[in-house]
């Protein structure tokens, strides 16, 4: 039985790319045209002369300063940066939206802490529900004192 081609071909990509990446930098660089005009100005150009056919000579054009491992260490580094400054931006873009929903939910909360100091200073009669799941009226120092919460809970979150 035959496998189909497809199977194949990401591994065939993955292959030349990883050959490519692993030519040496000297086998990559492009011809260099070196020539001397006739006012004895000399050129040089990676296209050769079109008038001029006498003398050839070849010119070594190093790509790279120092050894080849700087570049690959000074794209590392520049890596490194960019996901730094990647890290970074995703970090602030948390915070932010984390802000976001502390403001909504302080907002919740003054609103309802709004209402039930209106609805205390109203007056009338007050309840909770005790352990037993009763209702249990409050006196007139309980009112004070949940009065007195919710002008709290309006300072906190009111701002």
């Amino acid at each position: 039985m035959m496998v189909p081609m497809t199977h194949q071909l990401p591994k065939l990509i993955l292959l030349c790319a990883a050959l490519s990446l692993a030519t040496p930098a000297h086998l990559w660089a492009a011809k260099v045209y070196k020539w001397t005009d006739a006012s004895g100005q000399v050129h040089f150009s990676q296209f050769p002369p079109s008038d001029v056919s006498e003398s050839r000579e070849t010119v070594n054009v190093q790509t790279t300063q120092g050894n080849t491992n700087s570049g690959a260490q000074e794209l590392n580094a520049l890596r490194d940066k960019l996901k730094q400054d990647i890290d970074a931006r995703n970090q602030r873009k948390e915070e932010a939206e984390q802000q976001k929903q502390q403001n909504a939910m302080d907002a919740e909360n003054c609103e309802r802490a709004q209402q039930r100091l209106a609805l205390l200073q109203q007056g009338g009669r007050f309840y909770g529900m005790d352990a037993k799941g009763e209702r249990e009226y409050y006196d007139a120092a309980r009112t004070a004192a949940e009065t007195k919460l919710a002008k709290e809970a309006v300072a906190t979150y009111c701002k």
